[in-house]
């Protein structure tokens, strides 16, 4: 993250460190008078520290992110194995990222090359080789615990069904104000920069992972005992810390563009950060003085 800050310059300690580090503290805006016990369930965090699987994948779904853009910075005219391998090793971490880049890496290939180049093809071979591995995931996790099969009911046995909203409906007490204090800092942004910054190919395509990470979890549930484990909801965090990640890259450039004084929409911008990263430090410390993590 220091390095998109960075534009990639090795640099001296300076802000962009502190703001690098920040990303990994920023969280939803929360009131307490509004949310009460609930900093978490409902909302969308970057930073879900309670999750040891998410903190571990979070690093090299990073990576992931950096190596494909490298790919097409380079004309992608050599096969991708790098970007297979890491995700060969987030499907054996957590592959929640994946049920975003899988399809959305083929696309992005057709529409900065050609979908008749090599890079299409190569983006194509990886993608299905990645689906492979997270429908044999799929068999293990649902199909092949005997414990599973013998504990629990046909009625219990959990699924894949298509049913909107329910899983984030049952933990968001408060939807519109959990959507709108969790991507607050991106409306403004879009508001502010929106147009020129879908000109940056790194941001649009964080910004279409995101997208495609809530469609997931709005769209698909579990059922049977596993219905109110939001498995369709890990994605989220990690694309949205590479959206903001990036949207913060995107400030940072077009401050030192113009060499002189923050403007106003900076100001603005840096100071609903700034909220968001106090409430995202209150949530952390929460969870070690009051052990709650709702």
């Amino acid at each position: 993250m220091l390095a998109w800050l960075s534009d990639g310059q090795k640099q001296k300690i300076n802000s962009n460190h502190l703001l690098a580090l920040a990303l990994v503290f920023i969280g939803p805006i929360v009131l307490p008078a509004v949310d009460r016990e609930f900093w978490y369930f409902g909302k969308f965090s970057p930073t879900v520290w309670h999750n040891s699987t998410l903190i571990a994948v979070l690093p090299f779904s990073l990576i992931l992110f950096s190596k494909t853009i490298l790919w097409w910075e380079n004309r992608a005219q050599r096969f991708p194995w790098a970007i297979l391998g890491l995700g060969l090793l987030i499907l054996a971490i957590k592959p929640s990222f994946l049920f975003c880049f899988v399809p959305l890496f083929p696309l992005f290939s057709a529409l900065y090359f050609s979908p008749k180049g090599k890079p299409f093809a190569y983006s194509c071979l990886v993608s299905f080789f990645l689906l492979a591995g997270i429908g044999f995931e799929k068999i293990l996790v649902y199909n092949w615990d005997p414990i599973i099969l013998e504990d629990y009911s046909e009625e219990e046995l959990p699924k894949i069904a298509i049913q909107p909203f329910k899983v984030w409906l049952h933990y968001a007490f408060e939807p519109f104000w959990d959507f709108f204090s969790s991507f607050s800092l991106s409306i403004l942004f879009l508001l502010l920069w929106g147009k020129k910054a879908f000109q940056n190919k790194k941001f649009t395509f964080s910004f279409f992972l995101l997208l495609l990470a809530l469609l997931i979890y709005f769209l698909f549930a579990e059922t049977g005992f596993r219905q109110w484990h939001a498995n369709f909801f890990w994605q989220i965090p990690i694309t949205l810390l590479i959206h903001q990640a990036l949207m913060l890259s995107f400030v940072i450039e077009q401050k030192e563009s113009n060499q002189r004084q923050a403007s106003w929409k900076t100001r603005l911008f840096f100071l609903l950060f700034s909220l968001n990263l106090i409430c995202g430090i209150a949530y952390w410390l929460r969870i070690f003085t009051d052990r709650i993590i709702s």
